[in-house]
Order: structure tokens, then C-alpha cells, then sequence
């Protein structure tokens, strides 16, 4: 009875143990291990494995500049929102590196400045570490594209001396957190980055051509992309001025009153019965 008693009471003993004398029984190993969380809000946007992502085009990449990407319209995103039109695109900047941090999730968060206009916006790098990120045809490209920044600038700091001029490709993203460093004024960021290479002077970008992107044909929506410098280009083309279609339409009116063309209504009709040589001769008689 006396040995059973002594059982039972080293029991409760070891279960009124605080949490900390437990944890320093645990072997060093486990101690102090954590379970790192690979992602965040839009998580299936971030990594390329939503349904919307089948319409980006990766072959094709749009050259356009930050500061026509902070011209788009602002977009307060949540964690469940599908992928809008401006996030089906592949965008290619000229900008300036000029920081770049680690994000809790393992990201590669750049700062990126618009070498014209010194507007910034921020790209990121997904960790190719992450399994379900090791799964994509892209965890290649982001393991190359880190290990040349981690080469190239070092350790991670909010500003470098001497920024890089660098050629930055990546998929457009409205960002959901509001306190996220060096987040854009519309919210708009690139992610993930799929390709960045450095260059030696800005490549030239006359017109930037930003497509809102192509719409879900199953979902009733239209079939390839609409560039919007395209239509701005054929709006203000010479044939469409405003004082040559006055003129045309005058030209075409003349041409009415001159051949008495008159629209089938019923005041044709009305004229039509009244000016009948039939009806006349018939009135006469």
C-alpha cells in the first residue's frame, strides 16, 4: 500500500511541474523549434494556384513603369478576394533597388523606385523553402533571383547606399495589411517576382501599355486583353477629330435633302399617300 501510495503522489507532482521545468527536460533539439507559417491572406494569389492564374500570360510581360502602375485604380483587397483584372498581368519595370527586407513568412519584401519619378512601390520574392512553393514551376526562379540579391547587396537593409538599377518581372498583386513597409499608395504591389536581372541604363518605354487583363470566358466575361494605350492612341488619331465628323455628318444630310431621301416613318408614309399621282387623278375625276 505504501509503494502505491508513493506512485500516485510522484504523479501529481510531475503534473503540477511548471511549463518551464518541462521544457528543460526536453532534449536541446526540440527546445526553441518552431513551426514557421508559409502563408498569409491571399494565400492561392501569392503562390499562382488560384483559378484565375491559368489567364496570365508568362511568356508575355507588359513593359510599363512604376509610375504607371501607381496611376491604376486603388483596391482595398481582403483575405478572400478572387484575383481582379489588373492582377492578370506579367509587368516588367526599370527600377531602382534601394532596400530590401525578410518577411516573417520567409519573403524576400525589395523596395523598388521609379528612377523618372521617384515613386516606390514594393515587389516580393516568395521562399522556395516553403513546401507548397517548392511544388510550383517557379520555385527555381525565386531560389536564383535570392541568392543573387543575398550576393549582391548582403545582409537585409531598408536602404542602400548605392541603389541597382534592375529589371523587375512579376505578377500584379493588391496587398491586403495596411502597415506592410514601403506598401504603394494604390495598394498594388509585384508578387511574386519571377525574374529580375540588372541593367546598365533604363530601357525606353514611350507609351506604357497597361491591359486590365481578360476575363473569365466561362464566367461570361470577354476573350483576350484590351490595351488601354492602344485605345488612347486610336481616340486622338486625325481621322477621328471632332471637327472632321462635324463636317461629314453635314455632308451626309445635304445628300438626304438633295436625293428627298426621307426616313420610312409615318410621316413618309403620310406624304407618300398625299403626292400619290393615283390619289390626285382620282380626286380630279
Amino acid at each position: 500500500m505504501q509503494t502505491t501510495w508513493n506512485a500516485m503522489m510522484g504523479l501529481i507532482a510531475m503534473a503540477a511541474l511548471p511549463l518551464a521545468q518541462l521544457l528543460v527536460a526536453q532534449p536541446a533539439s526540440q527546445r526553441g523549434s518552431v513551426v514557421r507559417q508559409c502563408g498569409r491572406e491571399r494565400w492561392e494569389q501569392k503562390i499562382l494556384s488560384d483559378y484565375d492564374t491559368a489567364m496570365i500570360h508568362f511568356n508575355r510581360a507588359t513593359l510599363t513603369s512604376i509610375a504607371s502602375l501607381g496611376q491604376l485604380p486603388t483596391v482595398v483587397a481582403d483575405e478572400f478576394m478572387p484575383r481582379q483584372p489588373y492582377e492578370r498581368n506579367l509587368y516588367s519595370v526599370d527600377a531602382l533597388l534601394c532596400g530590401y527586407r525578410l518577411d516573417n513568412d520567409g519573403n524576400f519584401r525589395l523596395c523598388l523606385r521609379d528612377p523618372a519619378t521617384h515613386r516606390t512601390m514594393p515587389a516580393l520574392i516568395p521562399d522556395p523553402d516553403c513546401p507548397e512553393i517548392a511544388a510550383t514551376p517557379h520555385a527555381a526562379s525565386y531560389r536564383a533571383t535570392r541568392q543573387w540579391i543575398r550576393a549582391t547587396v548582403g545582409h537585409p537593409a531598408d536602404s542602400l547606399a548605392a541603389p541597382i538599377l534592375v529589371a523587375v518581372t512579376g505578377v500584379g498583386l493588391y496587398e491586403v495589411l495596411n502597415r506592410e513597409q514601403w506598401m504603394a499608395a494604390n495598394r498594388l504591389a509585384l508578387h511574386p517576382v519571377i525574374g529580375l536581372q540588372p541593367l546598365e541604363s533604363p530601357r525606353l518605354v514611350t507609351q506604357p501599355a497597361i491591359a486590365a487583363g481578360a476575363k473569365n470566358p466561362k464566367r461570361g466575361g470577354t476573350k483576350g486583353k484590351v490595351d488601354l494605350a492602344a485605345t488612347t492612341t486610336a481616340q486622338q488619331s486625325p481621322s477621328q477629330h471632332p471637327t472632321q465628323s462635324v463636317a461629314k455628318k453635314t455632308d451626309q444630310k445635304q445628300k438626304y435633302r438633295r436625293s428627298g431621301k426621307r426616313k420610312k416613318g409615318k410621316k413618309f408614309r403620310r406624304h407618300r399617300i398625299t403626292a400619290s399621282p393615283k390619289r390626285s387623278s382620282l380626286n380630279g375625276q
